[in-house]
């Protein structure tokens, strides 16, 4: 058997190296995508169950009058709709993102342009949590705005993620720190 030379022993080690790391980030990604698909079609499927438990969550929590349920109603529906579409948004978009992955010659500038859409439909997610509340506190008595406060905060998971509040069910109140 022929010796290689030292340039092509480099070159075979670089080769299996870049295939190595190209696996490993293909196998993350697919790993990451799967962990938070449940979240995203629980979110898109029950778009009407979140919405309903949403606002009795709110309305018996924070107590509100008629007057504030209104308001409550008309705040949750339209974050209901715009973030009901982020999140389908974010799906497709992540299946676009592995497919693009999975293509023998992966194209990393549609990789990177994939990777910031889907930050930044993080970021109109978070920001439509930001107005929701706002216009949630904007409705408030002094005393209801600290219990707004506390629940929102209650609300973060262990990853300090702002998860939804679920309906109560045969295992306790439902609400808080969600376990994923």
């Amino acid at each position: 058997m022929k010796k290689l030379s030292l340039s092509r022993q480099i070159l075979y080690a670089l080769v299996i190296l870049l295939l190595v790391i190209n696996i490993v980030t293909v196998l993350s990604v697919i790993r990451f995508i799967g962990q938070h698909k449940s979240e995203t079609i629980e979110s898109v499927s029950g778009e009407e169950v979140a919405g309903s438990h949403r606002t009795k969550f709110f309305s018996d929590e924070l107590n509100l009058d008629d007057d504030q349920q209104l308001v409550f109603r008309e705040l949750n529906r339209e974050y209901n709709q715009t973030a009901n579409q982020i999140y389908r948004d974010l799906s497709h978009s992540r299946i676009d993102l592995v497919d693009e992955m999975g293509r023998s010659n992966p194209d990393t500038v549609n990789l990177h342009t994939l990777s910031k859409e889907i930050g930044g439909l993080h970021a109109e997610l978070k920001m439509l949590t930001t107005d929701f509340y706002l216009g949630m506190k904007a409705v408030c008595s002094a005393e209801q705005k600290v219990i707004l406060f506390n629940l929102f905060k209650g609300l973060l998971n262990e990853e300090n993620e702002l998860g939804t509040p679920r309906g109560r069910g045969s295992g306790g109140r439902g609400y808080g720190r969600q376990k994923n």
